[in-house]
Order: C-alpha cells, then structure tokens, then sequence
C-alpha cells in the first residue's frame, strides 16, 4: 500500500450498502469494493438478554466490536481508494476516526485479510475475553 493510496477493512454499519457506508466511505468514490475476510478476530456484542456473544457470520446493521480471537473470523469489506492526492487520504482517514471515536474507543490497526493489507477499525477491549 503506498501513500496515495488507502485500503479499509470494514464490517457491520460501514459495508456497502449499510447505514454510514455512503456518508463516510462512498462520498469519497472508492475505486473497488471487494469481499474479504479477515480470520483471527470476531465480532462481539451483547444479546438481548445481556450476554456477551460471537458471531463469525455476516453483521449488517448491528454494531458489533471487532475483538482478536483465534481461530474466528470476520466477512467483510475492502474498500479501495486509489490515486488520491495526500489530503484526501487525511480526509477519509480523519472522517472515519471522527465516526469510530478513535483512540479513544476504537483503534485503528493495519491488518492482512484475504485481499491484503488494509486499515481496519477494531475496539480497544481492556478486558480478558476468557472472563466473558
């Protein structure tokens, strides 16, 4: 990945489609949108009565956090900026830790999925998993 372009790794309401994909990634024109998965992490959120649960499907509108765990994994989106002047990869970059609170709820870490290397928004989780 060099420093015109920007890959971003994206799950739950930022896919294609979903509820803040057009505000925060489409108003920028990406130039591809491929599936991917990413392995190792899964998505996690409380069920309706309160419990901690995982899932390794397909998350749509829900706001899960994205939490390493061996062996799980995570279907989503690669979305692909490509050509872009240093601005307005600050631009897209800013917009999204602006939506993701980031650092102060979600780290942005880089991560290699099933189409490469792309920034991906996962929560900070300060708490042992096993303890869930």
């Amino acid at each position: 990945m060099d420093h015109n372009s920007l890959n971003v790794f994206v799950y739950g309401t930022l896919r294609q489609g979903n509820g803040n994909f057009h505000q925060y990634l489409g108003v920028h024109n990406p130039d591809e949108i491929k599936s991917a998965v990413l392995t190792d992490y899964s998505l996690l959120e409380k069920d309706d009565e309160g419990n901690w649960t995982f899932y390794d499907e397909e998350i749509q509108e829900r706001v899960p956090l994205a939490v390493q765990k061996p062996g799980g994994y995570i279907r989503g989106q690669v979305v692909r900026f490509c050509d872009r002047m240093p601005d307005q990869i600050q631009s897209i970059v800013a917009s999204l830790d602006h939506l993701e609170g980031h650092p102060d709820i979600y780290n942005r870490i880089t991560v290699v999925t099933s189409e490469g290397e792309a920034i991906c928004y996962m929560y900070n989780w300060r708490s042992n998993l096993d303890s869930l």
